[in-house]
């Protein structure tokens, strides 16, 4: 995909989250399932790092499975924390903020730090920020535009997330920073996830995905794009349209290689939607 067709597909998304922030957010408070399941296979990798004892005589960190470890196994030992000390969070692309709402309330003992940065500041600040008790720290950024000046600038955290963002980036070269630059915000031991959304398993989504397209290209203009990319109307409102790309097996695969020398894959599973399996999560260990 060329650099202009990126960039538009950028603005009409970015249009389309400024223009509908509050209905979209109206159906978007439910958490998902595929979250359940990020915190299982976390909870089964211990990841304690002890005091004095970080790194081998070869300079790997060591990792300690008292208790079994995890995420929240002992509730405010959560991450390996001590009771007193908060559990940091990264959620890139955080939208209404609903994944900082549902770690507070799957562990209610656990504090949080959460760092979250979206474009939309209208569906973070209409989510839940305002009912969160854990620290919040949020960024307006765009997301993309940060990382081609260099990195976002956000602390190395625990917990590193990004659900509901890959398939609104154009070019499998940028889901490719985005991914390494979810890692690279990730404490070594730590974990990252990362939702990959796969609507054409629908085939009643994939259908109305063709026909959105097809009547969204006409009326904006756009060149043929890469295979799997699609725009997507909303609500049969007139001019409603968001860029979305429906990943295959081999994108994911690629995209987790991308990381292999800096995280390990931990975890793959499909989940979410009537079919149970549109979106495809994938949870890394950083090294």
């Amino acid at each position: 995909m060329d650099s202009e067709t990126a960039r538009r597909l950028c603005c009409i998304t970015s249009e389309f989250y400024r223009e509908h922030s509050d209905s979209f957010s109206a159906t978007r408070h439910a958490p998902w399932a595929g979250w359940e399941r990020c915190l299982e296979a976390i909870g089964t990798e211990a990841f304690e790092r002890k005091d004095g004892e970080d790194l081998d005589s070869k300079g790997n960190w060591v990792f300690d499975d008292k208790d079994g470890g995890g995420f929240g196994s002992t509730g405010g030992e959560a991450f390996g924390r001590s009771g007193d000390e908060a559990v940091s969070v990264f959620d890139l692309a955080c939208g209404n903020l609903r994944f900082e709402s549902f770690l507070e309330s799957a562990f209610p003992a656990v504090d949080f730090e959460f760092y979250a940065v979206d474009k939309c500041d209208a569906l973070a600040f209409g989510g839940a920020e305002t009912t969160l008790r854990s620290s919040l720290r949020y960024r307006s950024i765009d997301i993309l535009s940060a990382l081609s000046a260099g990195k976002i600038d956000v602390p190395v955290c625990d917990l590193a997330v990004a659900f509901g963002f890959m398939h609104h980036v154009p070019g499998a070269l940028d889901r490719g920073r985005v991914l390494a630059e979810l890692v690279s915000h990730t404490r070594p031991g730590g974990f990252a996830a990362v939702s990959f959304w796969r609507f054409l398993n629908d085939e009643g989504l994939a259908e109305k995905a063709r026909a959105s397209h097809a009547r969204a290209r006409d009326e904006l203009g756009l060149p043929e794009l890469d295979e799997g990319d699609y725009l997507l109307g909303w609500r049969n409102e007139p001019g409603a349209y968001r860029y979305c790309h429906s990943f295959s097996d081999a994108e994911i695969d690629e995209l987790a290689g991308s990381v292999a020398d800096r995280a390990s894959v931990v975890a793959r599973f499909s989940a979410d939607g009537r079919t149970g399996d549109l979106n495809t999560y994938v949870v890394f260990r950083a090294r």
